[in-house]
């Protein structure tokens, strides 16, 4: 008899375990991305361009930080600055929701921006989109 009065308390503890191993994997699944990243957006007007992004953690929620050293066609180098939110994240994607600073200046400054990337390993690769258009970008995990 007491076998069978242990048996639904150890089932209990069995789920109770189960249930915190996945809301652990949920949190540590969506800390991914936290961190420097660096790369390069890519697009018809861009002659070259390296990108650094930061992944930080801030009131519960994954904020991005962005800056660009780049060079447009006939416009010369600029420093180009950008910081949102993550709207979407999954093991292989990310979605992200941003404005250039003012102080980017040219066409940018006050620009919202989305990004849409895939997750492959250490990289990040996809899309970048603001009313100017749509570009490519690709950042890896440093």
């Amino acid at each position: 008899m007491p076998m069978t009065r242990a048996l639904p308390f150890f089932l209990l503890l069995l789920v109770a375990s189960v249930a915190g191993a996945l809301a652990q994997g949920r949190a540590l699944d969506e800390d991914w991305p936290l961190g420097l990243w660096e790369g390069a957006h890519r697009d018809i007007s861009i002659d070259s361009d390296a990108t650094w992004c930061e992944f930080s953690r801030e009131d519960g929620r994954l904020r991005w930080r962005m800056t660009r050293q780049t060079t447009m066609f006939r416009q010369g180098p600029a420093t180009l600055s950008a910081a949102g939110f993550v709207t979407q994240i999954s093991p292989w994607s990310i979605e992200m929701d941003g404005t250039y600073s003012t102080e980017s200046g040219r066409d940018l400054g006050g620009l919202s921006v989305r990004y849409v990337l895939t997750r492959t390993d250490n990289t990040l690769s996809g899309s970048a989109t603001t009313s100017h258009g749509q570009g490519s970008v690709t950042l890896t995990k440093r």
